[in-house]
């Protein structure tokens, strides 16, 4: 059965994981036992290396062409259009795209997730377009050239939804590239873009990412042929696991399955969560009517540091984030909060809640309680 989110009623230490209340799915969202399950089936049955020559190779190749069209098919609903590379992880996805793209003059924002920044500031000629307090991103009136755009559909920290469309169409002519990373398996794809980043862990997978590509764009024809040399000649590319992928796949379906009933759950609990924080004097980071995905929230702490508060939480028994987990340590203010505006100090201060479906209404009753406790002892 899968794990429940309970809590014995007081602090602790040495906490049971079955006992955890979990806010940080933007991180890694806690696989279901189905998926668990399918994943275990998966390596046992077929854990053969693709590459080689005999037959157990031959259906591990089979069961990836599978695997992809079951991936397209619960993500996209674009039959035939899009076509799959696995990649090990999102970080590994921006740097085979990056490498894809080396050279070229490539135009983001300044509210794109690190890694994808450092990776495409060392490869490309790279412009980040600034964005407003709300989180929206800024059309500079004089637009810089372009050969593609990449930009996030939400942003994992603040949880903004851009309107990929006004930015897509800013840049006629240019590759269309989005991070679907906190999108996928929980808000509709974007139909406007040639490539979609994924990653199973943001969606219930143990792991698996892919680079979902538009197979008629002109500017991807050579990109199968760069990915097989990219992997198999310059070994610049782990070999991908044949197993994850088939998870990876069925993750997605399963979520699918249940995306809108999801949905209505997380605004209900999202609402929920603002309302308690409220009545504690903790308030959004973006403005009111801003439009986030309800499994990201964003909250800033007014003169107090959230990775001290995301700590105390812990040792109470709830999960929860000071900002992006891939910078959790550097010590360094957010740089999303930054490209706000906000000032160093507030930028420290911002505290990431992200939901998702086996979360509750006593979790977040419990979280507000706890957050107003630590505050006060902080």
């Amino acid at each position: 059965m899968p794990l429940r989110n309970v809590h014995p009623g007081k602090p602790y230490s040495n906490t049971p994981i079955e006992t955890m209340i979990y806010f940080d799915h933007a991180a890694a969202t806690r696989p279901e036992e189905a998926v668990l399950q399918y994943c275990m089936d998966a390596m046992r049955n077929c854990y053969a290396n693709q590459e080689s020559l005999h037959k157990l190779s031959y259906d591990a190749r089979m069961a990836l062409a599978d695997a992809a069209s079951r991936l397209l098919a619960a993500l996209l609903d674009a039959p035939g259009k899009y076509a799959v590379i696995w990649c090990d992880s999102a970080t590994g996805a921006f740097r085979f795209l990056a490498a894809f793209l080396n050279g070229k003059r490539v135009v983001s924002s300044t509210l794109e997730h690190p890694a994808l920044t450092a990776n495409f500031r060392t490869k490309t000629d790279f412009t980040a377009l600034p964005c407003a307090r709300d989180g929206k991103i800024i059309l500079p009136s004089e637009l810089p050239p372009a050969d593609a755009v990449i930009f996030h559909h939400v942003q994992s920290e603040i949880g903004i939804i851009q309107e990929l469309p006004r930015l897509f169409a800013a840049f006629p002519g240019a590759l269309k590239i989005t991070d679907a990373v906190q999108s996928a398996g929980k808000l509709a794809m974007s139909p406007d873009a040639d490539i979609h980043i994924i990653s199973g862990v943001k969606f219930g997978s143990p792991g698996g990412a892919a680079i979902l590509f538009r197979k008629d764009a002109p500017q991807l024809l050579r990109f199968p042929a760069f990915a097989s040399a990219f992997r198999s000649k310059d070994y610049a590319a782990s070999r991908v696991s044949v197993p994850m992928a088939m998870t990876l796949a069925f993750a997605a379906e399963y979520r699918k399955q249940r995306m809108e009933e999801n949905f209505r759950k997380v605004s209900v609990l999202a609402a929920r969560l603002e309302e308690r924080f409220a009545a504690i004097g903790v308030y959004p980071t973006l403005p009111s009517g801003a439009d986030t995905s309800p499994y990201i929230r964003n909250f800033l702490l007014d003169n107090v540091q959230s990775a001290v508060i995301v700590r105390a939480l812990s040792s109470a028994g709830i999960c929860t984030a000071a900002g992006s987990a891939c910078a959790a340590e550097s010590g360094n203010p957010s740089p999303a909060l930054l490209a706000l505006g906000l000032n160093k100090n507030a930028a420290y201060s911002g505290f990431r809640v992200s939901l998702d479906d086996s979360n509750s209404e006593n979790d977040v009753d419990f979280l507000a309680s706890e957050l107003k406790n630590a505050l006060k002892n902080y």
